[in-house]
């Protein structure tokens, strides 16, 4: 297991899932249209890598995060799937807790989340459109199911 492969685990299960929501709707009643629009921070109708990296980065936190204190420990993170290993990738700071900023700021975390995107970005402009996400989201369900 690579060492933070449990958060591209986790961005593959929001994806399909529809859990691409900062609310505490149920999965079941977000759209795809909804989980896009709160991934699209500017709303100019395209997810940028940046905002996914953003978005997704915060989505997961929250969910790793599961006493809500605004830190993720390595219980946490190990619980959620990951590994001792991968905690201390992402935990730079050596303080045994993750912040969201450290989260946001990890080179381990957005290089495990470029494959998704890239596989999203369809065309490789660099953006990600709501039919882009729908195509991805379906090609997710398929490879879940």
């Amino acid at each position: 297991m690579k060492p933070v492969s449990a958060l591209l685990c986790l961005a593959a299960a929001l994806v399909s899932t529809s859990c691409f929501t900062g609310k505490s709707a149920q999965a079941s009643t977000v759209t795809p249209e909804q989980s896009f629009k709160a991934a699209d921070l500017d709303g100019d109708g395209k997810v940028s890598r940046a905002e996914y990296d953003s978005y997704l980065i915060g989505e997961m936190f929250a969910r790793y995060d599961k006493d809500k204190d605004s830190v993720i420990t390595e219980k946490e993170f190990v619980s959620n799937g990951g590994t001792k290993e991968g905690f201390y990738k992402v935990n730079t700071s050596g303080t045994g807790k993750i912040t969201l900023h450290e989260a946001r700021s990890s080179a381990a975390v957005k290089k495990t989340l470029a494959a998704p995107f890239k596989e999203a970005d369809t065309n490789g402009d660099g953006q990600v459109t709501l039919a882009e996400f729908r195509i991805s989201r379906e090609k997710t369900l398929d490879y879940v199911r």
